[in-house]
């Protein structure tokens, strides 16, 4: 059986990591979650991370209506998108919104939906789901290979605890993704040691971490564009420079923004 671009040889791949969804930090989140207050705020940040990832622009094309000339046509065919690391779940809310006729898959061991989320995200479609908190992004059971139009990796690779696991991530992100599909990926950028220690520090305070909890990978942008060539993908969009934004909640730290496809030569 061929290995599948970007694995590491099995004998290198560290045991599954166990889900954190019941740990404190997790737990006093979705109970702040609930808050509206705090459910504005996250809401607001996943409108920012969807349409600066530019998921409608590349993926509206896709769909097909039944009458475009009509007042207000409805979608023939279903985009379908994999949020890995999909947290609360608002940017599945977002891009169901956004892309209409799209289903979303959400995958995220370490996290879950709150009750506010889930009843929004049931309003809006009738088949998307989250999947178990026992399937991991690097091992996406019963997702069949070329399925998806579009996949998500919101600030969630620096999260992915080892190398082996990342690489397992994109690779199966490559796997899944349709030949003329989409992956977006958003990933702090710091330059300099400080710059990490301060992005490491904002990414804790979001996902209300009180004590370290495995490796945070932070890269470059051209540490990440580099990565991205090694496993498969080459790059059709970034934001030109490394920005900042004021509806962010980690608004002191460099994010770059990068929409991926599949590349057609063999991966090095």
């Amino acid at each position: 059986m061929p290995e599948r671009p970007g694995y590491a040889p099995e004998t290198e791949s560290p045991e599954r990591e166990k889900p954190r969804r019941h740990a404190i930090g997790p737990e006093l989140m979705r109970l702040a979650t609930e808050l509206k207050v705090v459910d504005k705020s996250l809401a607001k940040r996943a409108e920012w991370m969807i349409e600066s990832g530019r998921v409608q622009k590349y993926l509206m094309p896709k769909v097909e209506w039944v009458d475009p000339q009509a007042r207000h046509p409805s979608p023939k065919n279903r985009v379908d998108v994999l949020c890995v690391g999909s947290g609360k779940g608002h940017e599945a809310v977002e891009i169901l919104m956004m892309v209409p006729g799209s289903e979303v898959t959400l995958v995220d061991p370490h996290d879950g939906h709150t009750e506010t989320v889930k009843e929004m995200i049931e309003t809006l479609s009738d088949e998307s789901k989250e999947l178990s908190e026992e399937i991991p992004g690097e091992d996406l059971k019963n997702i069949e290979d070329g399925s998806m139009d579009g996949v998500t990796m919101n600030f969630t690779l620096h999260n992915v605890n080892g190398e082996s696991r990342r690489a397992a991530a994109l690779a199966e992100a490559r796997r899944v993704l349709k030949a003329d599909g989409y992956l977006f990926v958003a990933e702090d950028v710091p330059e300099t040691e400080q710059e990490t220690k301060r992005a490491a520090l904002a990414d804790r305070t979001i996902n209300l971490e009180p004590v370290k909890r495995g490796e945070k990978k932070f890269m470059n942008v051209a540490e990440w564009t580099e990565y991205f060539d090694e496993h498969g993908f080459e790059i059709v969009e970034t934001n030109d420079k490394p920005t900042s934004e004021k509806e962010d909640l980690a608004k002191d730290t460099d994010h770059v923004f990068f929409v991926l496809r599949k590349k057609k030569e063999p991966v090095k």
